[in-house]
């Protein structure tokens, strides 16, 4: 994959791994970089700020619409409650969690999968948990766990089929 050639839309930039996606990804010096928050606020000098919360269609059906050139689609926002997913008052964590986790994730490769197939490259990579992460997730927040499982096994399914067909997406 040719990053200096590439223009990337990457997720949840603000701090932590895409913050530090951001900054490895500069080093390469892509065509542009399109970086993504809730808020907007995003702290890396040459970079595209995009306030995006990948709950929100409409936010993601803007961002789709602002990013036409994007080639490479870097899908890492997530959220994480810690809390133990079994007591009765934090269901609506685990609700949270799969919400961002797993379908504002699906939402945004809906979004941009016209975009990355007109744009020939049809790159979908998705940030799961590290491994680290889905220990403690497996025993503190069992919703991150799930979203992670659920989300990596669709993230190679459209890597398949965008290296299958061009229409595969």
């Amino acid at each position: 994959m040719q990053i200096d050639q590439s223009t990337i839309f990457i997720t949840g930039t603000n701090r932590g791994l895409g913050a530090y996606l951001v900054k490895l990804l500069l080093e390469k010096q892509p065509r542009k970089i399109y970086a993504s928050s809730r808020t907007g606020d995003v702290t890396h000098e040459g970079t595209t700020p995009v306030k995006l919360d990948i709950t929100n269609p409409e936010e993601v059906q803007a961002a789709a619409a602002l990013a036409q050139d994007t080639t490479i689609l870097i899908n890492n926002a997530g959220i994480n409650h810690v809390s133990p997913v079994l007591f009765p008052q934090n269901e609506a964590a685990a609700r949270a969690e799969m919400e961002v986790n797993y379908f504002g994730t699906l939402a945004m490769c809906r979004a941009f999968a016209p975009i990355l197939r007109a744009n020939c490259t049809a790159t979908t990579p998705t940030a799961p948990a590290p491994p680290w992460m889905r220990t403690v997730s497996s025993a503190w927040t069992p919703a991150v766990a799930i979203a992670s499982a659920a989300v990596t096994p669709a993230s190679r399914r459209l890597a398949a089929c965008s290296s299958s067909s061009p229409a595969g997406l």
